[in-house]
């Protein structure tokens, strides 16, 4: 009976403060429980529970800033969640972020918006013995695997192209493998014309050496890349081209270009991002 007059004491003492404590008889707060009764001790908060007079909740501390407040103890984990409910559609799930201030919330991340699409065959006809030869890659909206861009494609005069819908910069890039029919000494270009809106022909805008074999003495196929950042605007069609970067001056090898490595694989890969 003892325990329970006491209990009872203290309870009717808070309520008349409109505060009720358990454990104390000083409550810091409008619900305050101390289970060790030690409040008032240094650092005899570690066990104590409280809701202040504007309804934070308070774990481990008297003084909570935040509609939750939990502190620690730099040891163990002061928060352990087990049997979470798996979600099934995360199409519309946040990312939950700690602040320096140990703040929970939410963060997005920026997704840059992306296209990829591969050429699976091969494409010939670079002729190496003139330097101004050049053939047209035929990239088009079948050969997309992943487009998060507002990018799409055309074809005019029979030269494929990449249509800009939107204004920005952007980067290309390019992985691909080539293959000419010599063993003498080559190299390849890749070439980025632009065609604006009130343009009637391409620009070249970037022409560079993506390979170069220098040894003579094999035929194999060859690795090139390519990476640039451009500035087009909407309206404004892009073409890549593959042409001669240079050849002895005996070459003659017409079936020159891109060339597919083996089964399953791409002659040429474009990653192209919008970058602002």
């Amino acid at each position: 009976m003892s325990k329970f007059y006491t209990i009872s004491t203290l309870i009717f003492a808070s309520i008349l403060n409109a505060q009720v404590g358990i454990g104390t008889i000083e409550p810091q707060g409008s619900f305050h429980i101390d289970p060790l009764s030690n409040t008032n001790l240094n650092n005899g908060n570690s066990d104590d529970l409280i809701v202040d007079k504007n309804g934070n909740l308070g774990i481990s501390t008297t003084s909570p800033t935040n509609k939750l407040t939990i502190n620690g103890d730099n040891t163990t984990n002061p928060i352990n969640i087990k049997n979470f409910k798996e979600f099934t559609n995360t199409s519309n799930l946040s990312n939950l972020a700690i602040d320096k201030d140990s703040n929970i919330g939410t963060v997005s991340y920026t997704n840059i918006p992306t296209i990829f699409f591969s050429l699976l065959e091969q494409t010939k006809g670079l002729d190496l013995s003139g330097n101004n030869n050049k053939i047209n890659l035929p990239i088009s909206s079948g050969k997309v695997d992943f487009n998060t861009t507002s990018l799409n494609f055309g074809i005019e005069n029979n030269l494929h192209y990449l249509n800009v819908t939107d204004n920005g910069i952007y980067s290309i890039e390019a992985i691909a493998s080539f293959h000419c029919d010599t063993n003498k000494i080559w190299g390849v270009n890749l070439i980025i014309s632009k065609k604006e809106i009130n343009q009637s022909n391409y620009v070249v805008i970037d022409s560079r050496r993506i390979l170069t074999k220098l040894s003579n003495d094999y035929n194999i196929p060859m690795p090139g890349s390519f990476f640039g950042v451009f500035s087009l605007k909407q309206g404004d069609k892009v073409t890549v081209d593959v042409g001669t970067g240079f050849a002895a001056t005996d070459v003659n090898a017409a079936s020159c270009g891109t060339h597919k490595p083996g089964l399953n694989t791409s002659a040429v890969n474009f990653i192209i991002k919008k970058l602002n």
